[in-house]
């Protein structure tokens, strides 16, 4: 079986938890802790020139091999822009030289990001192939396909913004529990099978890879977002 078919096979319940933020920004937990990512070894951040962070942090993604991450497929592209990413694992203060470093050589990303109109509602998942290898934990997505998932709380790992144009260099934790779709519903939120939305290119590093998080603005502060099971793993991806 090729690589590729392998690896999606593996983690063929996984999905990535993304936080919903104004067009433009970067990752961001607002109101998260400050975390050391020895915690969370699989972690890893991205980085790209021109990001307006001042350590150039654009990304997040999580380790499933030594050489392969998975990430977002809008911090990725369909060209060539992410030939020009730094992937970082063990490193919890950016303005240090803490941790492995390695380069993307080669990515796959989900047949419908690349076939999309709108690439972030559709199949938002891309695999990296890296130059070296980053680290020897990796996610392991769970063997459970139930969609209750009612109360369970995924815990997002990032570096960026934290709210009102301030950028932090050290990683932060955020949580986020999954409500019932009626919860969801009643604040006002809609969710399509198999789409997703987001503001933003966001994508941060989960403990429990299953959840969606999806927050409204309102009058300049955030409102309580609500979650979706997010499926992301095409099974007949080769």
């Amino acid at each position: 079986m090729p690589l590729r078919k392998t690896l999606f096979a593996i983690f063929g319940s996984l999905a990535v938890a993304v936080a919903a933020l104004p067009a433009g920004s970067a990752e961001a937990i607002r109101g998260g802790v400050d975390v050391d990512v020895a915690q969370y070894p699989w972690a890893v951040v991205i980085t790209r020139p021109g990001s307006p962070h001042p350590q150039k942090e654009s990304c997040g993604g999580v380790l499933l091999a030594a050489n392969v991450i998975a990430t977002a497929g809008h911090c990725t592209g369909t060209g060539t822009t992410w030939s020009d990413r730094t992937v970082i694992a063990g490193r919890t203060d950016l303005t240090t030289s803490a941790g492995k470093t390695a380069r993307p050589v080669a990515v796959y990303l989900h047949p419908e990001f690349v076939s999309c109109q709108n690439g972030l509602k559709c199949g938002d998942l891309a695999l990296w192939f890296m130059d070296g290898n980053l680290g020897t934990a990796f996610v392991t997505p769970s063997s459970s396909q139930s969609d209750d998932a009612t109360g369970a709380v995924a815990t997002m790992i990032s570096w960026g913004n934290v709210g009102n144009g301030q950028y932090t260099s050290r990683s932060k934790k955020g949580e986020f529990t999954r409500a019932t779709d009626q919860v969801c519903t009643n604040a006002g939120f809609t969710f399509t099978a198999g789409k997703v939305g987001c503001y933003g290119p966001v994508n941060g590093s989960l403990i429990t890879a299953i959840m969606f998080s999806f927050a409204r603005a309102s009058g300049g502060r955030r409102s309580p977002g609500c979650v979706a099971l997010l499926p992301l793993v095409d099974r007949s991806a080769s």
